[in-house]
């Protein structure tokens, strides 16, 4: 909501009567007083005999009327409960309190709010709103205007005669109020400093300086670390204002850990900034001041995304969630990338790390930003370990390179460029997209791709599916640590000796050929060669052609048994209460997977990424057909649509890529912008409980926003356009497993209708 809703929201109060009206209205004046006296410097409003002192003093102030006390005030403060923007907090063991204050039949009283209630609070916007004197002024004229019999003139008064008792200048109080610690007057004296020219800064729309003072004071808040550097930077907000409109951030000094820090906050800034009326000039600033910060600190630096939430397995030295239950130690990978170390000896630790990212192809740039260390320290460290990765087979070469592939062809004469390298293997195709990415390796035999994995806990072989991408499918041959098999390799592994897999029909087995010597599937030998084999077709598929060319739903439900997503990601299948949990999914990572990944999306594009991507899965299992009615009926609506007003119809067969370019600007009307409605009402919170586990949505949306507990994405909750925002920590895995998680959401997808 901004500043004229809450507006029209205060003149136009819940009540039964007139006096139940004058006395919500004589609350919310009340509380804006101990805001102007700094008395209420937090967004918790408890009940005390200071908040019934104020309300009774309000009371014979604006109303002039007898009959007031301190029940008046606890009935007002019970029943501001049916006003929107008024949450009420309570005590743990009294959660049922919300559901008194909704009853009509309930009186209320004191005792009652003094056992149950912890404190109530204000909408955030409404919150700034309350600690800001313009805002302030305008909140109560409209109250007295609307609830009291008093005439301008005398509401004139009354405001300037309040103003001048208020003690401190309001921008102190907000800053006391949002760093969340004790007072420390040199800071304050540094927030509030008024030499920087503020004449630009006062033309900004009131709702502007509202969102940018509040993304100022929250990095204040939210960054401990970097706070008294954006302070020595940035004064006042009208200095920071200045500072992007100036783009005089060629003549800082940023470190590149700050310099990322920063960029981030002006990401963070222009998307509140952008749903306001008329901020065209000042998005243009900051998006200047991003590509300028961008190209001096930034520029050859990989991006957070290389490195991510996915847990270091130290025992090989590869990056990947080794294990289903990723802790929070695990998925915290990225928060030394803020520190800024650079003076200071390497740990251990980060010595280990630097040596396990480079061995794994991670580049100089990559590794100095996670480690917040510089390029050159982490060349120094590399060469220091020179023996060491000489011994492992790697190259030490500071520079960054590609690494050689090996370029196969396929029986449909598709040219594929495989890559093993260290424990992760990947295919791309003719254009060097890459195309699939796993652990292991990959090997062609018989003009198929298959994923071979040896570990110290066995030897497995899977077959790489072709559908709609490449995907990894059936496992085919598993030898335990105990099998003859594993015992062969375990005295020399090399790719090369695997020289042949086949389907044996007659013992409904597949057989792998290792060094010269067959191998059943569970990786015990067996004598002679396999007979009737069918170049790797299934006892039941009398064509090969017909098993080559496999159902790709089934392809895809296979993987539900074969791969287990990382970290909590693999437990939406226990808290999604809909399908669109999936597809919503779905959506995310195909985001993500864009030539420039996308990371903070809105409700809108995510709706109708979702839409693309049922539209294709109807296409892949067209038996879930008229089990959704509502996305059947949006996909009808727009292929109806799609038949005049777009230059190129569309079909139930027609591409995911396809029907993306052709909605995502399409006028919204009828059951197209029902869907994108009806989409985003429960999917984006349900997904975000897997992490934050709450019924209350302020709470949930307020923990996403400092991503609590290392959740997925942060929600936002905007005036025209809601966003999400991704948590980096998850973007390079989710870019990584892409090929998997499309496979393995699609497949529940397809599953809940089955």
């Amino acid at each position: 909501m901004d500043s004229n809703d809450y507006l029209k929201a205060f003149s136009d109060l819940k009540g039964d009567s007139l006096l139940e009206l004058r006395q919500k209205a004589t609350l919310l004046l009340a509380v804006m007083n101990l805001y102007a006296h700094n008395t209420l410097v937090e967004n918790k409003i408890i009940y005390n005999n200071q908040l019934e002192a104020t309300f009774i003093k309000v009371w014979n102030k604006c109303i002039g009327r007898s009959g007031c006390d301190s029940h008046a005030c606890s009935s007002a403060f019970w029943k501001m409960f049916s006003e929107r923007f008024w949450h009420v907090s309570p005590k743990s063991h009294c959660s049922d309190v919300l559901q008194l204050m909704s009853d009509e039949k309930i009186k209320p009283s004191k005792s009652k709010i003094l056992e149950s209630v912890e404190y109530a609070s204000f909408d955030d916007d409404l919150y700034l709103m309350m600690t800001l004197s313009s805002t302030r002024e305008e909140l109560r004229r409209t109250l007295l205007s609307s609830y009291t019999d008093m005439r301008e003139e005398q509401i004139e008064l009354f405001l300037v005669e309040d103003n001048k008792e208020t003690k401190n200048p309001d921008v102190t109080s907000l800053y006391e109020l949002l760093k969340g610690t004790s007072y420390d007057s040199s800071l304050s004296d540094v927030a509030i400093d008024n030499s920087a020219d503020s004449s630009a800064y006062n033309r900004l729309s009131l709702d502007e300086k509202i969102e940018l003072n509040l993304s100022y004071f929250s990095y204040l808040k939210k960054n401990k670390m970097n706070r008294n550097l954006f302070l020595k930077y940035f004064p006042s907000v009208p200095s920071l204002y200045n500072a992007i409109c100036d783009c005089r951030f060629q003549d800082y000094n940023f470190s590149n850990a700050f310099a990322k820090s920063f960029v981030d906050f002006l990401k963070e800034l222009k998307y509140s900034i952008m749903p306001l009326q008329s901020p065209v000039d000042f998005v243009e600033n900051i998006s200047r001041a991003i590509d300028d910060i961008v190209s001096k600190y930034l520029n050859g630096l990989a991006e957070s995304i290389t490195i991510d939430a996915f847990a270091k397995d130290e025992s090989n030295g590869k990056f990947g969630i080794n294990s289903c239950e990723a802790d929070t130690k695990d998925i915290d990978l990225l928060e030394s990338s803020s520190k800024d170390n650079s003076y200071t000896d390497w740990s251990l630790e980060d010595e280990s790390r630097a040596i396990f990212l480079f061995r794994d192809g991670y580049s100089l740039g990559s590794i100095a930003t996670h480690l917040g260390r510089t390029i050159k320290e982490v060349e120094d460290i590399i060469n220091s370990h020179q023996e060491e990765l000489n011994n492992h087979s790697s190259q030490l070469n500071v520079k960054d390179s590609k690494p050689s592939v090996s370029i196969e062809k396929d029986a449909e004469d598709t040219k594929y460029q495989i890559e093993n390298k260290g424990n992760r293997c990947y295919v791309y195709d003719d254009f060097l997209n890459k195309i699939y990415s796993s652990t292991g390796s990959i090997i062609i035999i018989n003009n198929k791709l298959y994923r071979v994995a040896y570990t110290y806990s066995g030897f497995s072989v899977n077959k790489i599916e072709k559908g709609v991408k490449l995907i990894t499918g059936e496992r085919i041959i598993k030898a335990g640590v105990r099998t003859k098999l594993y015992e062969k390799i375990e005295s020399y592994f090399d790719l090369d000796l695997i020289k042949d897999i086949q389907y044996s029909k007659k013992d409904n087995d597949w057989c792998i050929l290792w060094d010269n010597e067959w191998y059943n599937s569970k990786g015990e030998m067996i004598s002679g060669i396999p007979l009737e084999r069918n170049n790797g077709n299934h006892q039941n598929k009398e064509d090969s052609e017909v098993a080559d060319e496999k159902n790709v739903c089934e392809i895809y439900k296979e993987i539900m048994w074969t791969y287990c997503p990382k970290g909590k990601i693999k437990h939406i299948r226990e808290f999604a209460k809909t399908p669109y949990d999936y597809l919503l999914m779905l959506a995310i990572v195909d985001y993500l997977h864009f030539p420039s990944p996308k990371t903070t999306i809105t409700f809108d594009e995510l709706s109708i990424m979702m839409i693309a991507n049922a539209w294709e899965i109807v296409e892949l299992a067209p038996h879930i057909i008229g089990k959704d009615t509502m996305l059947d009926n949006c996909i009808k609506f727009l292929i109806n649509e799609s038949q005049e007003a777009m230059d190129k119809p569309l079909d139930f067969t027609s591409p995911k890529d396809v029907v993306f370019e052709k909605i995502k600007d399409y006028p919204m009307s009828g059951d197209y912008e029902d869907t994108v409605d009806s989409l985003m009402v429960n999917a984006p919170y349900e997904v975000l409980n897997v992490w934050l586990k709450t019924n209350d949505m302020m709470d949930l949306i307020s923990r996403s926003q400092t991503f609590d507990d290392a959740c997925l994405y942060a929600i936002y909750l905007q005036k025209t356009d809601s966003i999400i925002e991704i948590n980096p920590r998850w973007i390079g895995g989710l870019i990584r497993e892409y090929d998997n998680l499309q496979a393995y959401f699609r497949a529940l997808y397809v599953s809940y209708y089955d």
